[in-house]
């Protein structure tokens, strides 16, 4: 018995220099890796929007609206966002404002803006829902990251 475990040893010894060569060269190939790779790989662009108000209130037809908003980078790193709005009656699009583009947001900050309208007196009487959202670029082309709707 003493004889089987001796040579079982004396085995995993000769063995122990080649499964300490390979780990070795699987670390300093990660370790290369990471080096190699640029740091623009390990960037994120992210973004929320929400609407801080909707002037004046209440909005009647006739009136013209302000919808104010503000762009968080969540981020981390500077970037311009594009950011669009509409204007909603149910589930239709009653009209479109258009797009803005910010000037560039450091990462973990914020940004304001608005867009404004002048409610068309033939509209009718109702809740509308004011929707902003933003993209990692050009509004409608690029990467949708977030919306936010509210009620007017």
């Amino acid at each position: 018995m003493k004889k089987c475990i001796i040579n079982n040893l004396f085995r995993y010894k000769q063995h122990l220099p080649n499964y300490v060569f390979g780990y070795c060269i699987f670390a300093f190939t990660l370790l290369a890796l990471f080096l190699l790779v640029p740091y623009d790989a390990y960037a994120s662009v992210s973004a929320e929007v929400t609407i801080t108000s909707i002037s004046p209130s209440p909005v009647t037809a006739g009136n013209r609206i302000t919808i104010n908003y503000k762009v968080s980078n969540t981020g981390n790193e500077s970037h311009s966002f594009g950011v669009g709005c509409e204007i909603r009656y149910g589930s239709s699009v009653k009209k479109d404002l258009g797009g803005q583009t910010t000037s560039s947001i450091s990462a973990r900050s914020n940004r304001s803006g608005s867009f404004s309208y002048t409610i068309p007196s033939s509209w009718s009487a109702g809740t509308y829902t004011a929707r902003v959202a933003v993209w990692t670029g050009t509004p409608g082309s690029s990467t949708h990251l977030d919306y936010y709707d509210r009620s007017f």
